[in-house]
C-alpha cells in the first residue's frame, strides 16, 4: 500500500508541479514577478530565495502553487499580474495547461512503443492519426466493433442462476443490437419488463436465447467489456512520428464521448453510479496505481500511460471557464478585451469565491466517495 501512495503521489505530483511551473516560467518571461512557488502544502520543511522567488517545500507532498506578484490586486512597483498586458496575462493562463499537454505528450511517446503503438479503448470512435481494431478479431463496420463481451458473472445474481459460464458476448437485449456494455446496462434497466430476453454468442461462436429476471436495482449481475477493440498507432511512419500528440487528442474525444455517454445514461435511468467513476480524486488514483502494480506485466509502460491522461484531464478541468479555474480568469481577460472595460471588480471576486468554495466541496466529495468506491464497499 504504501508503494501505491507514493507511485501515485510521484504520478500526480508530476502533472500538478508542471502545471504551476508553467504559469511561473511565462509569468517570468513576461516580466510578472512570482513571490513563491511551493511544492506541497502544510507546514515548510525548506525554503530559499532564488532569482527573486521564495521556494518552499511543504509537509504534505500533494500539489503545489505559485503566487504571481498583484495576482488579486495590484501591488507597489513593476511586475504586477494585475497591471500586465492582456497578452501576458493570456499567455500565463494558459501555460499551465499547455504544460500538462506537453508532458502529457512525452509520456505517450514512452508509452506508445511500449505497447507496440497499440492501446486498447472502451469504445469504438473515429480516431485522429490511428485506426481502430478488434485485437483477435476483425473490424465490423457495421456495427463499429464486436458485441459487449461477459468477463464475470457475480455471485448469488440472476444471471448465476442460469448455469453459463463466462466469458460470452452479449450479441441483443430484448432483440435489440449491443455493441458496447452500455447499450446492455442502458437496454435492461430502461425495459419495460423485469424480464429480459438476452441472446448470447458462446465461446465457439454458437448463439443461444435465454430469459433472466432482473434484480430490484434492475440489473442481471454481469461484469463487461468492450470488445477488445485497440488505437493501432503502428500502420504507417507517419503515424507512429505524430503519435503522441493525435493520442493526446485521442484521449480528448474519448473523454467527451464517454462523459456524454455516462449523463446521458444517468438522465435516462437516475443511475448516478456511472459518473463516479468519471469524477476521480487522489484516492482513486491510488487505487488504479495498486491494480497496476498488483496485475500489470507492463508497469512501466501504465505508468507513463496514465501520466499522459492525468495531464490531459488536469489541462482539460482547468480550461473550464467555472469560477476560480484558469478557463475563468481566461474568459475574465477575454471578456474586458471584448467590452472594452473591466466587469464588476466585487462581482467578480464573490462569484470567484462561491467557485473555489464549491470546488473545495466537490474535492471532499469525490474523496470520500474513492474511499468509499475503492476501499469499502
Amino acid at each position: 500500500m504504501i508503494l501505491n501512495i507514493l507511485l501515485a503521489l510521484f504520478v500526480l505530483n508530476i502533472m500538478v508541479i508542471a502545471h504551476e511551473l508553467g504559469h511561473y516560467l511565462l509569468a517570468k518571461k513576461n516580466g510578472i514577478g512570482v513571490h513563491e512557488f511551493a511544492v506541497g502544502f502544510g507546514p515548510t520543511l525548506f525554503k530559499k530565495k532564488w532569482k527573486g522567488t521564495i521556494w518552499l517545500l511543504k509537509a504534505f507532498p500533494l500539489g503545489g502553487y505559485n503566487g504571481l506578484k498583484g495576482e488579486m490586486e495590484a501591488e507597489e512597483g513593476s511586475g504586477n499580474f494585475a497591471t500586465a498586458s492582456k497578452k501576458a496575462k493570456l499567455q500565463v493562463l494558459v501555460a499551465g495547461s499547455l504544460m500538462n499537454i506537453l508532458l502529457a505528450i512525452a509520456a505517450f511517446y514512452i508509452a506508445l512503443p511500449l505497447y507496440g503503438w497499440k492501446v486498447p479503448t472502451p469504445i469504438d470512435f473515429k480516431p485522429i492519426g490511428a485506426v481502430m481494431s478488434v485485437v483477435g478479431g476483425t473490424y465490423d463496420p457495421k456495427y463499429g466493433a464486436e458485441h459487449p463481451y461477459v468477463t464475470a458473472i457475480l455471485a448469488d445474481s440472476p444471471m448465476s442462476k442460469l448455469g453459463i459460464a463466462p466469458p460470452f458476448s452479449i450479441v441483443t437485449v430484448n432483440e435489440k443490437v449491443t455493441v458496447t456494455p452500455q447499450d446492455v446496462i442502458t437496454e435492461i434497466s430502461t425495459a419495460v419488463s423485469d424480464t429480459v430476453l438476452l441472446k448470447i454468442a458462446q465461446g465457439d461462436g454458437t448463439l443461444i436465447d435465454v430469459t433472466v429476471v432482473r434484480n430490484t436495482d434492475k440489473k442481471i449481475g454481469i461484469n463487461m467489456v468492450s470488445a477488445p477493440v485497440q488505437l493501432d498507432y503502428s500502420t504507417s511512419l507517419l503515424h507512429k512520428s505524430f503519435s503522441g500528440v493525435t493520442h493526446v487528442a485521442n484521449m480528448t474525444l474519448l473523454t467527451g464521448k464517454m462523459l456524454s455517454a455516462m449523463f446521458s445514461f444517468s438522465v435516462k435511468t437516475g443511475d448516478l453510479e456511472p459518473l463516479g467513476y468519471a469524477f476521480a480524486g487522489p484516492v482513486a488514483i491510488v487505487a488504479a496505481v495498486g491494480t497496476v502494480v498488483d496485475n500489470s506485466k507492463t508497469i512501466f509502460a501504465d505508468l507513463a500511460n496514465m501520466t499522459g491522461l492525468i495531464g490531459v484531464s488536469l489541462a482539460l478541468f482547468n480550461m473550464l471557464p467555472f469560477p476560480g479555474l484558469d478557463g475563468w480568469h481566461i474568459f475574465l481577460v477575454l471578456y474586458e478585451k471584448v467590452k472594452g472595460r473591466k466587469p464588476n471588480e466585487k462581482l467578480v471576486n464573490i462569484i470567484t469565491a462561491i467557485g473555489l468554495f464549491f470546488l473545495l466541496s466537490l474535492g471532499v466529495v469525490i474523496m470520500l466517495k474513492d474511499v468509499w468506491m475503492f476501499f469499502i464497499r
